[in-house]
C-alpha cells in the first residue's frame, strides 16, 4: 500500500513511479493500493490506472481554516489506518511526513513484520521542522522516534540524504537510496532541439512566488532585450503578490498563462529554446536541489537557465554541450548578453539519460529483494 497525503496530480515524480509499478502489476499479479486525497476545485480528470486501486479522502483547500484543514487532515488518517489493519498489506510505502502517522502506527502495533518504506519529495532542516505547524511537528517527533522501524529510505538526490543523515546522527538506517525526479522517455519523443532564432522564446513552467524566486529580475532582463526575446509563463499556483507584480509590469514580451496538464507539458515545451528555474535558494532545500523541470526542460530540448545559488543543479552543466545547461547571477542578469548565451558554435549534442523507467525499474529490482514484491 501506498500513502501520499497531497494530491497525486501535483507530485509528477509519484505519477511517474505508479506508471511504472502499474506495468509491473499486470505482469506479476500483484495487489497495490494507493491512498491519497482529491485535488481541490481542479476541472483535470483525476489520475487513473488501469491495474493499480487509487483511494482519496477529501483534499484541504487553499486559505481553508485549521479546524476544517485538522479534521480533512484526520480524516485520511483514520481512514488509511483502518484500511492498513483491513487489508495487512506486506509493504508499506509513504511519502513525505503528512503520510507517516498510518504508516509507522501500523508496521509499529499491528504488523511488526511488514516492509516500511519512506520518500521524501524535500529536505527539511531541524529548525524547519521546529518552526512549522504543530501537526508537523508531531509527525516529525513520531518520524524520527522510529527511523530505526524504516526498511528504505529515499530521497531525490546524494546531498539531501547527506544532509539528511547528518541531522540524524546516532540513526542506523538500513537501507536509503536516491530516486531523482526524471520525466518519462516519451518526452523525448518531442525534442526538436529548435536552432536559435528570433525571438528567443524563454519558458516558465510551475508555482511561482515573488518572494522567494527571480520573478522580478527575470522579468527586467526580457523587457531589456526588446523584441529579441519573449517569456511565456504556465502557472496554477502563484502567489498574490506574483500576480500582482505581472498585472502592474505588463510587457508585450512577457505572457501569464493558466496552469498545464503534467502530460501535456512535452507539447508545450517543444515550441521554446529556453526553460527557466527561478528558484532563491532561501532554505537548503532549494539550494541542494536539481528540480523536476531541469530534466524536463532537457528532455525536450531547451537550454535551462537557473540560479547560481542552486548547488544541486550545478552537476548538469557541461559548457562543451547543448542543450545547454548555464549557472547565472540572478541578481546581476544585465551582465548576459542573448547572443552568448544562446550561442552553439563548436558545442556537441548532449546525450540526454534523465528518464525516469530505469530509474523505478531498479527500483522496483530493490524492494523485490524482500522477496514480498
Amino acid at each position: 500500500m501506498i500513502l501520499h497525503f497531497q494530491p497525486l496530480e501535483m507530485y509528477p515524480p509519484v505519477m511517474n513511479l505508479l506508471n511504472t509499478f502499474d506495468i509491473k502489476v499486470k505482469e506479476n499479479g500483484l495487489d497495490i493500493t494507493v491512498f491519497s486525497t482529491y485535488r481541490p476545485k481542479s476541472k483535470e480528470p483525476d489520475f487513473l490506472l488501469p491495474n493499480i486501486k487509487i483511494k482519496r479522502t477529501q483534499g484541504i483547500l487553499k486559505n481553508e481554516n485549521n479546524l476544517v484543514r485538522s479534521l480533512k487532515y484526520i480524516l485520511f488518517n483514520c481512514v488509511a489506518l483502518i484500511y492498513l489493519f483491513w487489508k495487512r498489506p506486506k509493504i508499506v510505502y509513504y511519502y513525505e511526513s503528512f503520510s507517516a502517522y498510518p504508516s509507522i502506527i501500523y508496521k509499529k502495533w499491528f504488523n511488526h513484520n511488514c516492509i516500511l518504506i519512506a520518500h521524501y519529495h524535500e529536505y527539511s532542516t531541524k529548525e524547519e521542522f521546529k518552526a512549522a505547524s504543530r501537526v508537523v511537528r508531531t509527525l516529525w517527533a513520531l518520524e524520527k522516534n522510529n527511523f530505526g522501524l524504516f526498511n528504505v529510505l529515499s530521497h531525490t538526490n546524494e546531498k539531501r540524504m547527506d544532509l539528511f543523515k547528518k541531522d540524524y546522527p546516532n540513526t542506523n538506517f538500513q537501507k536509503t537510496l536516491i530516486l531523482p525526479n526524471y520525466p518519462p522517455k516519451s518526452w523525448s519523443d518531442f525534442n526538436n532541439n529548435l536552432l536559435p532564432d528570433q525571438p528567443i522564446r524563454l519558458v516558465y513552467i510551475g508555482a511561482l512566488s515573488k518572494e522567494t524566486m527571480y520573478l522580478e529580475e527575470i522579468c527586467d532582463w526580457v523587457v531589456k532585450q526588446g523584441d529579441n526575446a519573449v517569456l511565456d509563463i504556465y502557472t496554477s499556483n502563484i502567489s498574490d503578490s506574483a500576480k500582482d507584480y505581472l498585472k502592474t509590469n505588463t510587457s508585450n514580451n512577457i505572457k501569464l498563462k493558466g496552469g498545464v496538464n503534467y502530460y501535456d507539458i512535452p507539447n508545450i515545451l517543444k515550441n521554446y529554446h529556453v526553460g527557466l528555474i527561478l528558484y532563491k535558494g532561501h532554505i537548503p532545500n532549494f539550494i541542494h536541489n536539481a528540480p523536476n523541470k531541469l530534466f524536463e526542460y532537457l528532455a525536450c530540448g531547451l537550454d535551462v537557465w537557473f540560479p547560481d545559488v542552486m548547488e544541486g543543479s550545478k552537476a548538469y552543466v557541461n559548457p562543451n554541450e547543448y542543450p545547454k545547461v548555464i549557472a547565472l547571477d540572478f541578481d546581476n542578469l544585465k551582465q548576459y548578453f542573448l547572443e552568448t548565451l544562446m550561442d552553439r558554435n563548436l558545442l556537441t549534442n548532449r546525450s540526454n539519460t534523465y528518464y525516469c523507467e530505469p530509474i523505478y525499474e531498479n527500483y522496483w529490482a530493490e524492494i523485490k529483494e524482500f522477496n514480498i514484491a
